[in-house]
């Protein structure tokens, strides 16, 4: 953190001495003959110049970021070692089998999200719970169907009604209201 910050002060230096540099520079093309032709090379290089230095705060920036998020990763991780450990020492406690079981899928699922793999993939519950549900029969694929229709003609009728309305807004325009009596 101090190196992003003793960078950025360096940076700030640079942009501060070339902003002097160029400020000495535009008064000096205020006195030549050729002043528009020497104010506009003057902001040319002033460009190239704070550009590079805002390529360079870029690039620090990126950096800075890059670190943050591989601590919050870092930590993040930690809190799930801790988490998964508390649960270790709580099912160890109550059932000797069962942590063995809930060791190897949590160790499957450490490997599956230090490998990118998604959670479905290393988690065998899932697996097993996809296997349990049996597909649909015919009777359930019509009857849902069927339903689904019945909810688009409800909303095709529904859009109609709503446009009908808006037609005989703009067809019979409502009469202007009458003004606020005033106190005599």
């Amino acid at each position: 953190m101090a190196q992003w910050a003793d960078q950025r002060s360096a940076l700030e230096a640079q942009r501060l001495q070339l902003n002097a540099t160029f400020a000495a520079e535009d008064l000096a093309c205020s006195k030549a003959f050729a002043v528009n032709d020497c104010l506009i090379s003057l902001a040319r290089r002033k460009r190239a110049a704070l550009a590079a230095i805002s390529k360079q705060e870029r690039l620090l920036n990126a950096q800075e970021r890059e670190f943050r998020a591989q601590r919050q990763q870092q930590s993040l991780l930690e809190k799930q070692v801790e988490r998964d450990s508390a649960e270790k020492e709580r099912l160890e406690a109550n059932k000797p089998e069962a942590l063995q079981n809930k060791k190897a899928e949590q160790k499957d699922k450490q490997r599956a999200h230090a490998d990118g793999v998604g959670k479905q993939a290393a988690n065998p519950q899932t697996r097993r719970a996809e296997k349990a549900n049996p597909p649909l029969s015919a009777a359930d694929v019509a009857q849902s169907q069927a339903a689904f229709a019945k909810k688009q003609a409800n909303a095709q009728q529904n859009r109609l009604e709503r446009d009908r309305r808006i037609a005989e807004q703009a067809a019979n325009p409502a009469k202007p209201a009458k003004p606020i009596p005033t106190s005599p």
